[in-house]
C-alpha cells in the first residue's frame, strides 16, 4: 500500500487544525506503511487530501486518472467558516461541493460534519476524528517558567488561555468582555489573523489588539504552543461555531480543565468531560468555580477521558483499517 498525504503546509496555513492534525496521522502511519507527505511520486494507491488548495485538488485528480483512490478529510464546511472571512458564502459552498464531488471517499472529523454531508446528498462517508500525540502535549514545568517569565507573569497568577484565530466566530469579543469582568485573572489569546485583510472585522480587531488591557494579552502566533498550555490554569474557548475542537484535546492532554460554548458538536465529541456555557456571566461563573482547587481536583479525570479517546495510536489504527478496507 502506497499513500500520499496532501496537506497545506506553507505560510500561516500551517497553523490551521487541518494542517497540524494530519501530521500526527502521518508520523504514526509512516511507521506502518509506505506514505509520502505532499509527495510527487509516479503512482499511489491512495491519495489522502487534507487541503483546500486548488493546486492540491488538481494534483489529486492527476493521480486519480492513474488509478489512485481519492480520500478527502472534511475538516470544515461553509457554514462554520462564516465569521472568519469576508468572502461570499455561496461561492465558498460551491467550491467545497466541487472538492467533495471529486473524492471517492469522504472522512468527516465529527458526527456533526457527517450529518451535514449526508443532508447535502454526499455518499461514501466515514468518520475519522482528529487526533494528537498525547505524549507531546504534557505539562512542562520548564516551559511554564520560561513563558511566564517572558511575559512578566507571576508564578501563582491564574492564567485563562485560548488558542484560536482572531475572529468574531471564535468569540474574540466575548473573550475580551469575560477578561474585563475578571480583572484579578490573567487572560491570554494565542493566534493571529491568517487571512490578513480578508479576515472578518480585520481592522476592528487590529484596533482592539493595540488597546492596552489590564489583564489581557494578545500574543499572536507562537513557535511552540506547549509553552502556553503548560503555563495556563484553565482553557476557555467561547467559539460560536466549530466542526471539531482540536485545541480542546491539546488542552486536555496538557491537563487543563476546559470551558467552552455549548455547541452540538462539542456535546457529541466531549460529552460531560468539559464545562459548557452560553453567556458572558455563565463563562465567568465557570471560571470562578474552577479556580477553587477542590473543584479542579474533582475534574482531573475528565481530561483523561478525552485524552484516551483522541490519542493518535487509537485513531491511527482505525484509519489504517479504513485504508485496508477500500483497497481490497
Amino acid at each position: 500500500m502506497k499513500v500520499n498525504f496532501l496537506i497545506d503546509d506553507h505560510k500561516l496555513l500551517k497553523y490551521f487544525g487541518s494542517s497540524t492534525a494530519p501530521k500526527y496521522y502521518y508520523n504514526y502511519l509512516k511507521q506502518k506503511i509506505d506514505i509520502d507527505l505532499n509527495g510527487a511520486g509516479k503512482e499511489y494507491d491512495i491519495v489522502h487530501v487534507h487541503s483546500i488548495s486548488p493546486l492540491s485538488i488538481l494534483k489529486a485528480m492527476k493521480y486519480k486518472k492513474k488509478g489512485a483512490i481519492i480520500v478527502y478529510t472534511v475538516h470544515s464546511i461553509p457554514e462554520t467558516n462564516r465569521g472568519n472571512t469576508i468572502g461570499s458564502y455561496k461561492l465558498e459552498k460551491k467550491y467545497y461541493n466541487w472538492i467533495y464531488k471529486k473524492s471517492d471517499y469522504l472522512l468527516a472529523v465529527s458526527e456533526f460534519i457527517k450529518e451535514w454531508l449526508i443532508k447535502n446528498g454526499f455518499k461514501n462517508i466515514d468518520i475519522s476524528y482528529n487526533a494528537i500525540n498525547t505524549n507531546y502535549f504534557k505539562k512542562n514545568k520548564k516551559l511554564n517558567k520560561e513563558f511566564r517569565s517572558s511575559l512578566g507573569i507571576e508564578e501563582n497568577k491564574i492564567i485563562i488561555l485560548n488558542v484560536a484565530q482572531l475572529s468574531p466566530r471564535k468569540g474574540i469579543y466575548d473573550f475580551i468582555k469575560i477578561a474585563e469582568k475578571n480583572k484579578d485573572l490573567q487572560f491570554i489569546w494565542i493566534g493571529g489573523q491568517p487571512y490578513s485583510i480578508f479576515s472578518k472585522n480585520y481592522f476592528k480587531i487590529k484596533k482592539l489588539m493595540k488597546k492596552k488591557y489590564e489583564n489581557l494579552i494578545f500574543y499572536g502566533f507562537i513557535d511552540d504552543v506547549r509553552k502556553a498550555y503548560s503555563s495556563a490554569n484553565i482553557f476557555l474557548t467561547p467559539s460560536y461555531s466549530e466542526t471539531f475542537g482540536l485545541t480542546i484535546i491539546e488542552a486536555t492532554s496538557s491537563g487543563l480543565p476546559v470551558i467552552c460554548r455549548e455547541l452540538k458538536v462539542y456535546k457529541s465529541l466531549f460529552n460531560n468531560n468539559v464545562f459548557y456555557s452560553k453567556t458572558i456571566n455563565g463563562f465567568s461563573r465557570k471560571i470562578n468555580l474552577l479556580i477553587n482547587k477542590a473543584n479542579v481536583n474533582n475534574y482531573i479525570k475528565k481530561p483523561l477521558k478525552i485524552k484516551n479517546k483522541f490519542g493518535i495510536k487509537k485513531q491511527g489504527k482505525k484509519l489504517l483499517k479504513f485504508y485496508e478496507s477500500i483497497i481490497k
